[in-house]
């Protein structure tokens, strides 16, 4: 799997009510369009999957994925880009 990824100054606190999923969810916008995240509090960069870089306008087939990035799952492939925004969305439990 490829990842791609972005570098956002730390945002504002948001509170996210948990649920019976013991996993944490929370919408966000990214550049208008939503997008659910699965909140990691030991992450240090924000990863899209190839099918919402799609969503949010990236031509992923145009990306290079050049740069090695290890996760508790493996070792993916990455792309950094650039995003013009990203905010907090429906406050709740997606799961």
């Amino acid at each position: 799997m490829q990842a791609v990824v972005a570098k956002l100054d730390p945002p504002p606190a948001v509170q996210v009510a948990a649920h019976v999923d013991p996993r944490l969810h929370l919408e966000v916008e990214i550049e208008g369009t939503p997008v659910r995240f699965m909140i990691d509090t030991g992450a240090s960069d924000i990863v899209l999957t190839p099918r919402d870089a799609a969503r949010i306008g990236l031509d992923v087939a145009a990306l290079s994925f050049t740069q090695r990035y290890q996760t508790a799952n493996g070792i993916v492939w990455r792309q950094p880009v650039t995003l013009s925004s990203l905010s907090p969305g429906q406050r709740r439990n997606l799961g």
